[in-house]
């Protein structure tokens, strides 16, 4: 069932998409362990030679909780408190054995996916629309 990336979706979704998804979270039946709290997140790469190198540091929230005995952790880059508790509360639910809630959050993030798809395919057309056709230009 979860062939979706649920931590991408949420990052990814607006703030009416994020509020109607915390409404459906059962947010009473889950304790915050911790956070949601910022922290530095190092970036690191390899440089042409294969050695590791600092590029810089990137800010996070995090947040952990715990649903019916079973623990969620949620990082988010940049302060989106509430999308780490998002992420950390779907963890959690999809750890579980909550099989019809996990049904209700998977057609939901399914359903704002598709939208997050939609929104990227007609921004990719906008954009194709100002592409250069240098081959035109040339002077015959």
């Amino acid at each position: 069932m979860m062939d979706l990336d649920f931590r991408e979706v949420v990052v990814q979704m607006d703030k009416r998409a994020l509020k109607r998804l915390l409404n459906i979270l059962p947010m009473e039946e889950v304790k915050v362990k911790g956070g949601p709290q910022p922290g530095c997140l190092m970036i690191k790469a390899k440089d042409c030679f294969g050695v590791d190198f600092c590029l810089g540091e990137a800010l996070v929230f995090e947040a952990e909780v715990e649903y019916k005995g079973i623990e969620g952790y949620g990082l988010v880059l940049a302060e989106e408190e509430e999308k780490a508790v998002a992420v950390a509360v779907l963890e959690a639910i999809f750890k579980s054995e909550e099989e019809s809630l996990k049904k209700k959050l998977y057609r939901f993030l399914s359903k704002e996916k598709k939208k997050i798809e939609e929104s990227w395919e007609k921004e990719r057309k906008l954009i194709a629309k100002t592409k250069v056709q240098f081959e035109t230009m040339v002077k015959r």
